[in-house]
């Protein structure tokens, strides 16, 4: 699999490059998030590659219209797509930007790949053979930390756009808990990467997400010995539900 999604993320990454480089065409959506024409631009391609390498395997995107769910609930399988995850991050140029694309497997992460071009970082995980990191030149296996309620020193990995009362109350719990918590800022998906390569230990998501925006990452995580779990039920995420909303998440 990661033979053919890998060059399709690297040219959606040179696309968003190209509008990178220039003053971005701002767009808003009905929910206040920016959209610029580099999502667009991105999203047409990975669709139209998808779409021709594997014609039976449907595709949900954040930028495309989504299928009812009496049509999507037949669906044993099909591709999760953010065609640019982070675009606050995009538009304030800091780089922290990502390609998302997962295959999704009855409900369940079986491959997620997630490329930050600016950064020239590139993730993925995948069933079967565990979670990689390549920085320059090869794949290099990677391995998440210890549980996070075994160690004195706890790395929270949080938002830089989107920071809650509820994660600070959890850091607080932490600490109550005698433990030292050393609080790391990041964006986009880069935050479930970070989960997988063990540079923090503990993600807890209260604000709203979408399926596309985590599946990649959750692949990721999963292959690389941690999980993404509902905080209230405790069980891992599901995809392709009826709503494609996220509940609130712990990656831990």
């Amino acid at each position: 699999m990661i033979e053919i999604i890998e060059p399709c993320a690297i040219e959606a990454g040179k696309i968003i490059m190209e509008h990178y480089k220039l003053d971005p065409n701002i767009n808003y959506k009905t929910d206040k998030s920016p959209v610029t024409i580099a999502d667009q631009s991105s999203n047409d391609f990975i669709e139209s590659f998808l779409n021709s390498n594997f014609p039976d395997i449907p595709v949900i995107t954040e930028e495309t219209q989504q299928k009812d769910f009496q049509d999507r609930r037949h669906w044993k399988r099909c591709f999760l797509v953010d065609p640019l995850d982070g675009t606050k991050e995009f538009i304030n140029k800091n780089g922290e930007f990502t390609v998302n694309i997962a295959l999704i497997e009855e409900g369940e992460p079986i491959f997620g790949l997630i490329y930050a071009p600016e950064l020239n970082l590139m993730y993925y995980g995948e069933k079967g053979k565990g979670s990689f990191l390549k920085r320059s030149g090869a794949w290099e296996k990677i391995a998440a930390s210890q549980n996070y309620t075994s160690l004195d020193k706890v790395k929270v990995v949080c938002s830089r756009s989107h920071q809650s009362i509820e994660v600070k109350t959890f850091i607080k719990r932490l600490m109550r808990e005698g433990k030292q918590v050393e609080l790391v800022e990041m964006g986009s998906s880069l935050k479930l990467c970070m989960i997988a390569d063990g540079s923090a230990d503990v993600y807890p998501r209260y604000g709203n997400t979408m399926e596309w925006d985590i599946a990649a990452g959750h692949a990721i995580i999963k292959f690389s010995g941690k999980e993404v779990y509902n905080i209230k039920s405790k069980a891992p995420l599901l995809y392709n539900k009826e709503s494609l909303l996220n509940p609130h998440f712990i990656a831990e």
